[in-house]
């Protein structure tokens, strides 16, 4: 399940758990934003990391640019990255036994 953000996420697993549904046996989750909450040992939750301090810095910049002068439109891809915990199936502290 991807949830799009972390505390979505988060509610989510204590919901499976409330529920009696492993994770991530019978139900791998997937949040977005790599909340330091989802790093927590008790949370280990999986998560979309779209690198907030690169993007800023990016942002700046074209802003800057802007203020400079240019005038033609830039596009900039910034691609997010997996982090990968307990919660996704197949997660590496997953293939090692560890919760």
């Amino acid at each position: 399940m991807f949830c799009w953000s972390d505390l979505d996420a988060i509610t989510l697993l204590s919901l499976a758990m409330e529920m009696g549904v492993r994770v991530p046996e019978d139900l791998a989750v997937i949040g977005y934003d790599n909340s330091s909450t989802a790093a927590l040992g008790l949370v280990n939750l999986a998560s979309i990391d779209q690198s907030g301090r690169e993007l800023g810095q990016v942002a700046t910049r074209a802003l800057i640019s802007r203020i400079e002068g240019r005038g033609a439109a830039e596009h900039i891809l910034q691609i997010p990255s997996l982090v990968s915990r307990n919660s996704l199936a197949g997660s590496e502290d997953t293939k090692q036994g560890r919760r």
